[in-house]
């Protein structure tokens, strides 16, 4: 094989090598409550739960079936519910990664350029990454919108077909299968790449696989005697907790702080994005370019307009089109560089070093500090024991892990329990929810479910309860008839700085 031909694979597979190297570092690392609680949602489908019936949430059902799928393909193979997920997340963004190589490659002025998507894109997102913010919602539709945006945009002049049409639009609405409050999202997208294709008069195929997704989404949850559950988590209760849940009114002041956070992180990248968007005549003229400039106004926008529930992960919704964009933005400045250099290979490889650098502050504060701490444990226990990896990196684990040790002993009381706090507990502990509302988010749950909870308690009798201690004071607040009615039917088994333990006197 020719040393051209080695160049040019090395140039092309390097990126994706790369991005595994930074995603791999993160396979091992702690869920925190958030990721603990989807684990656990995604189990109870794996073992026959519909969400909402049998298994509550605030949050929409496309992150559960993620979940529940990363932990049904990879899970009986893998030691943990956070190597499975992490793993199965590090796949869909490698393949990500590659499709952009194909795709963009094609739309590029300077094609080699196509082979930094990778580093953009899923190489961002883990050079940014925390524990926080791994595998949220926010993340996950960012590669089917792609695909979607991919499939709707015209070719070489040329409108996309009907079939492409209908698989646009389904794969639109899954974004609201993950994030119903971004449904302006994939409509603003695929409207564009009508217009621009064969025009809004011809757009039936994506109206129809947008709402046939969605259909057929709804058809799923009313068979399961679940419809009215779907309409209570994606319109019924954000309506009411606008108006009763105090922490779901924090005011402008948590969006500013969150869009500062994503701006550090991402920055030199949206600088690119920028410059491409300001300079690249090619890209008023590339309309899956236009989609991903779309993609981040109108996430942005909508982001602005839930100031209240913003935190700093929601913004991981822009991390996909912020490194589409980020790419053109290096290729409208290679146009430039190539017109006026006589190294015309150097122009390439240079405007690809300046992706590399745009994320070196990132690398240098967030990823090579948890690189070497995951070194160090393998260094030391191998690469077949990462539970001890967590609980050196998180304190959480061990406490958590000693705190639930007789739950795994014989002598312990059987049956599911019930955590007000961290769903770790029920992770760690092996046990199941013994409630269909989860523990973890009480303080945004409305009157009435305070109100059900001592009923819902006696009806369902977990074998223990544990009060987290941080949670105790809410529960005195919103409803001391459930610590009253614990302590009429249950004693304490055990009781630390983390919370207090509840044994089922009956058993």
């Amino acid at each position: 094989m020719s040393s051209s031909k080695l160049r040019s694979i090395g140039w092309w597979t390097l990126p994706s090598l790369a991005v595994a190297v930074l995603g791999i570092v993160h396979v091992p690392g702690p869920f925190t409550g958030d990721q603990s609680l989807y684990a656990l949602a995604g189990q109870a489908i794996l073992d026959g739960a519909t969400m909402y019936r049998d298994f509550g949430d605030i949050k929409h059902p496309g992150v559960h079936g993620y979940y529940a799928v990363a932990q049904g393909l990879l899970g009986w193979a893998l030691p943990s519910a956070e190597v499975a997920v992490r793993l199965f997340e590090l796949g869909v963004l490698l393949g990500l990664g590659l499709f952009l190589q194909a795709v963009l490659r094609a739309r590029l002025a300077v094609p080699a350029l196509a082979a930094m998507a990778p580093i953009a894109t899923a190489g961002a997102y883990y050079a940014t990454a925390t524990s926080w913010g791994l595998t949220q919602p926010e993340a996950l539709p960012g590669p089917l919108l792609c695909v979607a945006a991919w499939l709707a945009a015209p070719r070489a002049g040329v409108a996309a077909g009907p079939a492409r049409f209908v698989a646009a639009g389904a794969l639109g609405a899954t974004a609201i299968v993950f994030q119903g409050h971004m449904v302006a999202v994939p409509i603003v997208m695929l409207t564009v790449a009508c217009v621009r294709g064969a025009g809004l008069r011809q757009a039936a195929p994506v109206v129809a696989g947008f709402f046939g997704l969605l259909g057929a989404f709804v058809l799923f949850f009313a068979l399961q005697g679940a419809a009215g559950a779907l309409w209570e988590v994606y319109l019924a209760y954000p309506l009411a907790a606008g108006q009763e849940v105090p922490a779901e009114r924090q005011g402008f002041a948590r969006f500013r702080d969150s869009l500062v956070s994503y701006l550090r992180a991402f920055g030199p990248l949206l600088l690119l994005a920028a410059g491409g968007l300001l300079r690249g005549r090619r890209i008023g003229r590339d309309t899956f370019a236009a989609q991903h400039a779309l993609w981040g106004l109108t996430a942005l926008v909508t982001l602005l307009l839930e100031s209240r529930t913003s935190w700093p992960f929601h913004f991981l919704y822009l991390f996909v089109p912020t490194g589409v964009l980020a790419v053109y933005g290096v290729d409208a400045l290679a146009q430039i560089l190539r017109q006026r250099a006589r190294a015309q290979r150097l122009v390439a490889v240079g405007a690809a070093a300046l992706i590399v650098g745009a994320l070196a502050p990132a690398l240098a504060v967030k990823w090579t500090p948890t690189a070497a701490a995951v070194a160090r444990h393998v260094a030391s226990h191998g690469v077949g024991d990462f539970a001890s990896y967590r609980e050196a990196v998180d304190l959480r684990y061990r406490r958590i892990g000693e705190a639930t040790a007789f739950l795994r002993d014989d002598a312990a009381t059987p049956g599911p329990i019930y955590v007000f706090g961290d769903p770790l507990y029920y992770l760690l502990g092996d046990r199941e929810q013994a409630l269909v509302r989860n523990g973890w988010g009480w303080e945004v749950a409305l009157r009435r479910h305070w109100e059900a909870l001592p009923r819902t308690l006696q009806a369902r009798r977990p074998a223990y309860v544990l009060v987290a201690a941080d949670a105790r004071p809410l529960i005195e607040a919103r409803s001391p008839e459930t610590l009253a009615w614990l302590a009429s039917n249950f004693e304490v088994r055990q009781s630390d700085a983390l919370g207090t333990w509840y044994a089922d006197r009956e058993r």
